[in-house]
């Protein structure tokens, strides 16, 4: 359980212990009514957005991504290029010694660049620069290795100093 904060309707509700549930892509609230601790789970539809820690995780629709079932999407930073996360566990019907009763997929994200309106895959750092356009690929590439990055495993906290980087160059260039 992690404090957090939901955003519904433009109303928020801090100090919250919540869960989200990447398998069911459900937000499960851990409340103390009377002298029982309860469990609930809540309406992903009337979720705009909710913070867990310092990750912000924001609808589908306040995203205007139009999908039949609001998801959430980890929104990494608020700039003119934004990166957005989507994570994803499967259940896997592999039944053996070790996992008799089956067992779930390792963590998957799918990493999205968000500019304009437009969503671009994201999920190799060279689709990364290819969704800037004419950004300088030696200039990232550097920035990664000097880093200690590796892309397909990186952090939240990795992926924010990435595109914050990204957008500096872009802006310092384009102001040339």
């Amino acid at each position: 359980w992690s404090s957090g904060t939901i955003f519904v309707k433009g109303k928020e509700y801090p100090n919250l212990l919540l869960k989200y549930d990447v398998l069911t892509n459900e937000i499960v609230l851990n409340i103390q009514i009377n002298e029982y601790k309860r469990l609930l789970s809540v309406n992903k539809s009337q979720i705009d957005s909710f913070l867990i820690e310092d990750r912000l995780f924001v609808s589908s629709r306040i995203l205007l991504i139009n999908l039949e079932e609001p998801t959430f999407y980890e929104k990494i930073n608020n700039n003119e290029y934004c990166l957005l996360v989507k994570y994803k566990k499967v259940f896997l019907k592999t039944y053996n010694n070790l996992s008799p009763n089956g067992r779930f997929s390792s963590l998957k994200k799918d990493i999205i660049l968000f500019h304009n309106g437009v969503l671009e895959s994201a999920n190799t750092a060279n689709l990364l620069i290819k969704g800037f356009g004419n950004l300088d690929k030696k200039k990232v590439k550097n920035y990664i290795k000097q880093n200690g990055i590796n892309y397909s495993n990186a952090s939240s906290r990795e992926l924010k100093g990435l595109i914050t980087y990204c957008n500096t160059i872009t802006f310092a260039k384009n102001e040339n």
